[in-house]
């Protein structure tokens, strides 16, 4: 089976991939020069390129742009130094290469757009959360158990992408359930989230504004 996965940054990309070592697939690759396109992006191939399957990472937002805000600061960051005006910046900002007008219009449209393709296509959208907290009746239920490698599912430790952190597996588990993202956010910082974001698309994956996401 031909697998291709995409999301956004930070949305766990890179877990899935190590996630996807445990079945009997095959998968495009990480870089924007791979077949099908850049993972951050679009399906991008000929007839030939159509895999059997797409996966789709999805992140709730309130835990997505803290991660993205850690992430583009290591990365010669050229943007404001306080969250709260990270996520307020405009599209007149350098940051901005495509033309959004906020961050958070980025995840709406982007997962806006792979529902439309959805109704048509063999895509399935795969909550972060999911993928984290039970991995393997999750793909299971998308790929079937038939496909899996060896009886031994493994997790990967190591992680890369949002997931990397030090302390391993653990720590990050304790960082999940107390929701530490909350602490990045005030009242009327949701408010500005809320009010650009697609209520449809958090209705469908279960994403609440209290941060929780079950």
């Amino acid at each position: 089976m031909k697998i291709y996965v995409y999301g956004l940054r930070r949305t766990g990309t890179n877990y899935l991939y190590q996630l996807l070592n445990n079945y009997n697939v095959s998968t495009n690759g990480t870089t924007w020069k791979t077949k099908g396109g850049w993972k951050h992006g679009y399906f991008c191939g000929d007839k030939g390129q159509i895999p059997d399957r797409i996966l789709i990472t999805i992140r709730h937002p309130l835990s997505w742009l803290p991660s993205l805000w850690r992430f583009i600061r290591g990365h010669s960051y050229r943007g404001p130094h306080e969250f709260k005006d990270f996520i307020k910046i405009n599209k007149d900002h350098p940051l901005f290469s495509e033309g959004e007008n906020f961050f958070i219009y980025r995840w709406s449209f982007v997962y806006g757009y792979w529902l439309w393709k959805k109704e048509s296509n063999d895509i399935e959208i795969v909550r972060l959360e999911d993928l984290f907290y039970n991995p393997k009746p999750t793909l299971d239920s998308i790929l079937g158990s038939h496909l899996l490698r060896n009886e031994e599912f493994i997790v990967p430790q190591n992680y890369c992408g949002p997931l990397k952190k030090e302390g391993g597996r653990k720590e990050l588990e304790k960082e999940w359930e107390n929701k530490e993202w909350m602490k990045y956010w005030t009242d009327d910082l949701i408010e500005f989230v809320k009010q650009r974001t697609d209520p449809e698309i958090m209705n469908r994956f279960r994403y609440r504004w209290d941060g929780s996401y079950k």
